[in-house]
């Protein structure tokens, strides 16, 4: 899996550059250089990266799960002791499987669009450049008339594990690790993203710089860590 260089057949409309400021971790590397060469090859991105970005992740975590787990989404989460009730929509979410009594899948295995809560381990939103925490934390829970203040993380509880994973951002990775764990959700973050004003117009260029741990573990591996504890410590 992933992009080479060598074999571009596609002409590469925005300049997007990938650095280190220290020991490249390869496996982070990949999927940001993935990431880029994305970015780079389309107009109107968002609408491309953001479910690309959304669809590796999925990949990945999927890879990571032990038996009788897997993940759905987009899904929301549902508790029966609170009936009318939804979580916001998680970009992947990590459930026990098989389940049944459920609204249906698109196709087999494409998974469901909503769970209930005491079969899920974690709910992840991924984000291709995001810098707000603490603002996605407090959103507040669905209901019908979609007029609730009360925040979604209380439907949750704190048995599932809360995620964003982020590409990259303006801020550190560890600014925002430390505003989400105040807020109650884990926050990784890949890289720091540079970039010319928007003013250069068609030379316009970014620059991701990637995440380099003070003597830790790379941002990838924190989230893949925290993905398995979660189910071993609250389900096994």
């Amino acid at each position: 899996m992933g992009h080479d260089a060598a074999d571009c057949r596609y002409d590469q409309l925005h300049n997007v550059t990938v650095s280190w400021t220290g020991p490249a971790d390869q496996e982070t590397d990949r999927l940001v250089r993935d990431l880029v060469a994305v970015e780079s090859s389309a107009h109107q991105t968002m609408v491309i990266i953001g479910p690309w970005f959304e669809a590796r992740v999925a990949y990945l975590v999927r890879q990571w799960l032990p038996d009788g787990w897997t993940t759905s989404g987009p899904s929301q989460i549902f508790d029966p002791d609170r009936p009318g009730l939804r979580s916001r929509s998680w970009d992947v979410v990590v459930h026990r499987s098989p389940l049944t009594g459920l609204p249906p899948e698109a196709f087999p295995g494409a998974g469901y669009p909503l769970l209930p809560k005491s079969d899920v381990a974690v709910v992840i939103d991924t984000k291709t450049h995001f810098s707000t925490p603490r603002e996605y934390a407090a959103k507040p829970i669905f209901n019908l008339m979609n007029d609730a203040t009360e925040p979604q993380f209380a439907l949750l509880g704190p048995k599932i594990t809360k995620i964003l994973f982020i590409a990259r951002s303006d801020r550190s990775s560890e600014s925002l690790a430390e505003e989400g764990r105040v807020s109650g959700i884990d926050t990784y973050c890949l890289a720091r993203a540079k970039s010319s004003p928007v003013s250069d117009g068609a030379e316009r260029s970014s620059q991701c710089v990637l995440s380099v741990p003070q003597g830790g573990l790379p941002p990838l591996e924190q989230f893949r860590r925290r993905v398995r504890q979660s189910i071993s410590e609250n389900f096994e």
